[in-house]
């Protein structure tokens, strides 16, 4: 059923030995590791598997990191030997629970019966991805050309450290958060996994999956009754926007097609954001456990894993530098001096981590209200009227009727975003007295330099991607969402309007999510979203039948999703030399132009030296073609067919 292409290999696992041999290699790269960080603190066992398992798999990016630009990789196995062995010798000294502790544990159908179910939502965004039909290879699910270049770029760090662009081979990354590929690849790399469903379909459950382990962890380390416990998963899970609901209210009709931002069922859509908020929930964990057992070494490694945060996604790792910068100015008040040396080493670090790759992103710029009122332009609004209002307004300097204006979208914004989560809002006292207040200064410190940051900035490379800030908002403000509501039913309300209270979230979630999960499903039917088995054909020839450092220039004028999302580069597992355009190299802001001129003259000059010029300054090996297709020049001159099918056409460069 699934595709089993690894990359450099095939595997000769079915699908689901392939998942327990995966299972298997996490034990033995993540929580071995992890495990023997925390060997001196005295952990549930639950606590102990999920906080061994997040710290375990930050570890791994690290040592793929340091060994990658040391050009030494083949030190992973070392490192996996060493720690297996240190276990082997000190799992006898690890701290055991007490009875007291384990006692805290205490799951239930309810609460691990949402986390099943939010998983389920989550997956149907990206586990068909790869899956093989007799029409193809679905490319389905989400935003095709995204996933093509998650496995693009993990493939490419398999084979090389630092990685180029997966489209435009000899170029170094740049202005991309690859951390979460990083730790795909070594697993990869090391294990020979297979490429699309350790990603796709083995990854993806362990980190939804994670999200909510993590948000448990860390209510039972806060000793939160499961009554939070199963709010805060309900809000993680299947609480989004209520852009449907504003519509309603604008309109008189429903538009379940129309989002906001971003809701729980795309949350693995942004494979390095999920990582990342996993990262973040298991960082927060060691927070708290800083606080009550006050070992210094526990708050060094939260903060490590704050700084490492940069790697896996910079806005992510903005929110955490926010609230380390809050700590270290409570830490300076208090006078808790060793604290601060931890922060400053976290910061240097993610800006090692950050530098290398993204020295060219440029910076933000303040853009006024520009994102609400944009939003406010949604057609399905029909508020065509009031938006050209305020451009009047505007023109003559009115005032009192723009901050009106502005005022208004702005709320039809927050609103539609955040949805049932702005209950958040409403804390008392003795809720936030439930939280240690370094995890209330940190948490909410991020929480509203985020949301600044998210609603009144753009960058100068990207534009409007610091939407991104918002979704943090929107998942991390789960927690106080869940605060503000158990605290609410726990002594103000009677058991039958909890009942009640708990239907209308519940059915106010429920019609867009479904809409979301339907619309996935839908996408295994999309055509357009096959790779057809003759392509394939021919990319398992390029694969089989071509050295491994060949260069692989695709013919732009085929029009093949490639030019859109590069796939050629893992499916063939060779490197390309212009594929990707317009949702990779423009989204990275590489200067392609020159590239384009040199694939651009290859395939359209008839002068023959002019495009063997090109074809010398491109350095590349094969030309895949479709068979319509063919050069300007005549067949046989500067290349020889080598490989045809009734699609697809494979063309060696002569350079003799």
């Amino acid at each position: 059923m699934y595709d089993k292409y690894m990359g450099s290999e095939i595997t000769s696992l079915p699908f689901w030995l392939n998942f327990l041999y995966f299972i298997i290699t996490v034990f033995l790269t993540f929580y071995i590791p992890g495990s023997l960080i925390l060997r001196n603190i005295q952990l549930a066992k639950l606590h102990r598997i999920v906080l061994s398992v997040i710290i375990g798999m930050v570890m791994w990016g690290i040592q793929g990191y340091f060994f990658g630009y040391a050009g030494m990789r083949f030190l992973s196995y070392i490192y996996l030997l060493t720690f297996f062995f240190l276990w082997l010798f000190k799992r006898k000294h690890i701290i055991k629970p007490t009875k007291q502790s384990s006692q805290k544990i205490s799951p239930d159908f309810i609460t691990f019966g949402i986390i099943l179910i939010g998983v389920l939502i989550q997956l149907s965004g990206v586990w068909f991805m790869g899956v093989r039909t007799p029409a193809g290879l679905i490319m389905c699910c989400g935003h095709p050309p995204d996933n093509n270049l998650n496995l693009s770029l993990t493939n490419e760090i398999i084979h090389r450290f630092p990685p180029n662009e997966p489209g435009m081979f000899g170029h170094p990354i740049q202005n991309y958060h690859y951390w979460s590929h990083f730790v795909f690849a070594e697993l990869i790399r090391v294990f020979h996994l297979p490429l699309i469903a350790t990603v796709y379909q083995y990854m993806t459950i362990l980190v939804s999956a994670g999200l909510g382990l993590t948000a448990i962890v860390l209510s039972e380390l806060l000793s939160m009754k499961k009554r939070f416990i199963r709010w805060f998963l309900f809000f993680l899970y299947f609480s989004g926007e209520l852009t449907y609901i504003t519509i309603f209210f604008v309109t008189g009709k429903f538009h379940l097609s129309v989002g906001s931002v971003e809701n729980s069922a795309q949350f693995l859509m942004n494979y390095p954001r999920a990582m990342a908020i996993v990262t973040l929930f298991a960082a927060c964990s060691l927070l708290v456990l800083w606080k009550q057992k006050r070992q210094l070494s526990l708050f060094i490694l939260f903060c490590f894993m704050c700084g490492t945060l940069i790697g896996f996604k910079i806005y992510v790792g903005i929110f955490a530098f926010c609230g380390l910068g809050a700590l270290f100015a409570l830490c300076f008040f208090k006078r808790h001096y060793a604290c601060l040396i931890p922060i400053i080493i976290a910061v240097l670090w993610g800006i090692i981590i950050y530098i290398p790759v993204n020295s060219q992103a440029g910076g933000l710029f303040f853009s006024g209200f520009w994102r609400s009122d944009d939003f406010a332009q949604i057609p399905q609004y029909h508020l065509g009227s009031a938006i050209m209002a305020l451009e009047v307004y505007k023109q003559h300097d009115n005032l009192l009727r723009i901050i009106e204006y502005h005022t208004l979208f702005f709320l039809l914004f927050i609103i539609s975003t955040f949805g049932l989560k702005l209950v958040g809002i409403l804390q008392y006292r003795r809720s936030l007295s439930k939280v240690p207040p370094e995890l209330n200064l940190f948490l909410g410190t991020g929480l509203i330099t985020n949301f600044l940051l998210g609603m009144f900035t753009m960058q100068h490379n990207g534009g409007a991607n610091t939407f991104n800030f918002l979704v943090n908002v929107q998942i991390i403000g789960s927690f106080y969402a869940a605060l503000a509501v158990s605290e609410l039913l726990e002594k103000n309300v009677h058991k039958r309007a909890e009942y009640l209270i708990t239907c209308f979230f519940v059915l106010l979630s429920i019609p867009r999510l479904v809409y979301m999960v339907q619309q996935n499903v839908q996408q295994l039917g999309i055509s357009t979203s096959v790779i057809s088995n003759k392509e394939i054909a021919a990319l398992d020839y390029i694969r089989l039948n071509t050295p491994e450092n060949s260069v692989i220039l695709v013919d732009p004028r085929a029009q093949l999703t490639d030019y859109d999302g590069v796939y050629v580069a893992y499916l063939a597992d060779r490197p390309t030399y212009f594929s990707g355009v317009l949702n990779e190299l423009k989204s990275h802001g590489i200067q392609y132009y020159g590239r384009e001129r040199i694939v651009n003259a290859i395939f359209s000059d008839t002068n023959i030296q002019k495009v063997r010029e090109n074809l010398t300054k491109s350095k590349v090996n094969y030309l895949l073609l479709t068979t319509p297709m063919n050069l300007s020049i005549p067949d046989g001159i500067l290349t020889h067919e080598i490989y045809r099918n009734s699609d697809f056409k494979l063309l060696q460069v002569n350079y003799h």
